[in-house]
């Protein structure tokens, strides 16, 4: 066939599922799958595979304590309300784009064999992400990170919602990264930006001292602000904001502390950085 189109639940006892693939038979593929209704896929303790692009404005449950693989886009068309894997096995996603109107969660180990940009309106890792050398790019206005997240490309984080507010470390915002999560982020990553043109104000610390461990941009369509005792140990920090912002903390380090484009900076702290 030309395109699967799958609702409600189907499953196996400890058997392989595998849609759309080289491997799958009469549906060899790559074959597209439509979602007709909230829909669960359950292979038990043996993988999951979807080789085509996935498409439906309606939930996605993916149950396997094997390798679950998504292989091509999601919602490039039409919008999954949700999708959830669950925990005991790992993901690997192998497409460049994936979008959720909704809540986007993975409750097992994911990695990527691609770039990869993932926009929900809310985001969940319960256990670690690793991008190896593929640039992974996270939308949402609503982040929970339950693991680490490694790669050696470029890791952006940024909201969903154009002029929405971020905070990092502490900082106030509706998309919010607290300390521990921030720790999450492992060293290696060739640069982490944070935000975009469209970002509301965006603030980093919050009276506790913290660390950037990789070469790092904040940009902001408004202001930024550094409220934190902040160790540059990256290459750098970058400032990319539209109005004026200040630094009422310690900066220090071994990186350079850059103001770029139009970006301008009061210290206020006794900085001799």
């Amino acid at each position: 066939p030309s395109a699967i189109t799958l609702a409600g639940t189907i499953e196996t006892t400890d058997a392989t599922i595998d849609l759309g693939s080289s491997t799958g038979g009469a549906l060899s593929g790559p074959v597209s799958v439509s979602l007709a209704a909230n829909t669960t896929l359950d292979s038990g303790t043996a993988d999951l595979t979807l080789t085509g692009n996935i498409d439906g404005a309606y939930t996605l449950d993916l149950n396997s304590t094997g390798v679950t693989t998504l292989n091509a886009g999601i919602g490039t068309t039409s919008e999954l309300t949700a999708l959830t894997t669950n925990a005991g096995g790992s993901t690997v996603l192998g497409g460049s784009t994936m979008s959720f109107s909704g809540a986007l969660t993975f409750n097992d180990t994911v990695t990527t064999t691609t770039s990869t940009t993932l926009t929900a309106g809310s985001i969940t890792t319960n256990s670690t992400v690793n991008a190896g050398t593929n640039a992974l790019t996270l939308v949402t206005d609503s982040l929970a990170l339950g693991g680490n997240v490694s790669g050696t490309s470029t890791l952006t984080i940024k909201p969903e919602t154009a002029d929405a507010t971020m905070g990092i470390a502490g900082g106030a915002g509706t998309l919010n990264l607290d300390g521990t999560e921030l720790g999450y982020l492992q060293d290696g990553f060739s640069r982490v930006y944070f935000g975009d043109s469209n970002t509301g104000a965006l603030t980093l610390g919050n009276g506790v001292a913290l660390t950037l461990n990789d070469s790092t941009t904040l940009t902001s369509g408004s202001t930024i602000d550094i409220a934190g005792d902040t160790s540059i140990s990256g290459d750098d920090l970058q400032i990319d904001a539209a109005s004026p912002g200040t630094v009422s903390s310690i900066l220090s380090g071994t990186g350079d502390f850059a103001l770029i484009g139009t970006s301008e900076m009061t210290l206020s702290a006794a900085n001799t950085f």
